[in-house]
């Protein structure tokens, strides 16, 4: 992750603390709104990475150009993010993110894990070339 993508992180994370997002699960965005930690953070950089929210039966999936999903981070949020795994990072004693907010986590603790993710992003030195 670089520092750019770290502030983005950081974004995110004020996302998922607003308030302005309820916590769901099993999808990205259930039929009711309510969204996955990933899906806040897709809401968060989908203008930035041209994708859009498409309404399906039984919920929506993003669509970013050819590539759509209902469960994880298409390529192009996974890339504006610098996270590793279309799952997000491993969190909380849970092998990614998508686990962890499946199986109680709030959004408080997600956004605090990444924020320690993004700040040892921020804190790090420059590799000497």
């Amino acid at each position: 992750m670089i520092k750019t993508q770290a502030r983005r992180v950081l974004r995110v994370c004020k996302a998922l603390r607003s308030g302005k997002y309820a916590q769901g699960t099993g999808q990205l965005r259930c039929r009711d709104g309510k969204m996955c930690c990933l899906g806040v953070a897709q809401d968060v950089c989908k203008k930035a990475i041209g994708a859009l929210w498409s309404k399906v039966q039984g919920g929506w999936e993003l669509v970013a150009g050819k590539e759509k999903s209902k469960c994880c981070l298409v390529s192009a949020a996974q890339k504006w993010l610098g996270f590793a795994s279309d799952c997000g990072p491993p969190i909380l004693g849970y092998g990614n993110s998508i686990a962890a907010n499946d199986n109680g986590k709030t959004f408080q603790q997600i956004a605090a894990a990444w924020e320690r993710i993004a700040r040892k992003a921020l804190d790090a030195k420059p590799k000497k070339k």
